[in-house]
């Protein structure tokens, strides 16, 4: 398949942003007198938005009223501190201007609060042409629906089956096929491998290099 257009995660694709997200929401949780988590864990909260992130972090099911301090709080510090720690993953640049030479768009979709993923992607890649930046908005429903993936799709211009989404988790992989697009797991990210394969991805990657390949093939 001819491939025209690239939807790539954010954290834990793109960028390593797991010390700073755990951190923030430590920080916060501490402040409030709640038990802080290792930051390791913080793998397994990540991915389904702000107020699952904490919700998770304070080990409970559903989302409580008394958490909406806990949520602006952790929101305000990681505003201060999203880029403490922060790395782009190695190769990353490197796939991204690969693309831009091959005339291949590229975008970002991410459950990250939207204002935090646009500013993180100004921060980390200045110089890098992205189609489109997404975060998570009010009254727009985050991945796996796939609302905001036709709105990628719409952009690009072009059939959906020239489109791939890339990420490294289990709500991205499902994503892709809510949408009905190809999917690339990667394994450098938060998750491991056995959850991507049980997600069904239709391929999984080790490296940013494997990706330029398949694409080039």
């Amino acid at each position: 398949m001819k491939i025209k257009g690239v939807i790539f995660d954010l954290d834990g694709t793109l960028l390593n942003t797991l010390d700073d997200l755990g951190e923030s929401v430590n920080k916060a949780l501490s402040e409030y007198g709640y038990p802080v988590n290792p930051i390791d864990d913080y793998r397994f909260y990540i991915g389904n938005g702000g107020k699952n992130l904490v919700r998770r972090a304070m080990h409970e099911k559903d989302f409580k009223p008394e958490m909406d301090p806990v949520l602006k709080r952790f929101k305000e510090i990681y505003d201060e501190e999203y880029h403490n720690k922060t790395s782009i993953y190695d190769g990353i640049d490197d796939l991204l201007i690969w693309l831009e030479d091959n005339n291949i768009q590229y975008a970002v979709l991410s459950n990250k609060f939207h204002g935090f993923t646009e500013k993180i992607i100004e921060l980390y890649f200045p110089d890098r042409k992205f189609s489109s930046v997404i975060g998570q908005k009010e009254g727009v429903p985050i991945k796996p629906d796939p609302t905001q993936v036709y709105e990628i799709i719409d952009k690009f211009k072009c059939d959906k089956d020239e489109v791939i989404l890339i990420g490294d988790t289990k709500v991205d992989i499902e994503t892709a096929k809510n949408a009905g697009i190809f999917s690339i797991g990667v394994t450098w990210g938060f998750r491991d491998k056995d959850e991507l394969i049980e997600s069904g991805a239709d391929i999984i990657v080790d490296t940013p290099e494997e990706i330029r390949e398949i694409i080039d093939s």
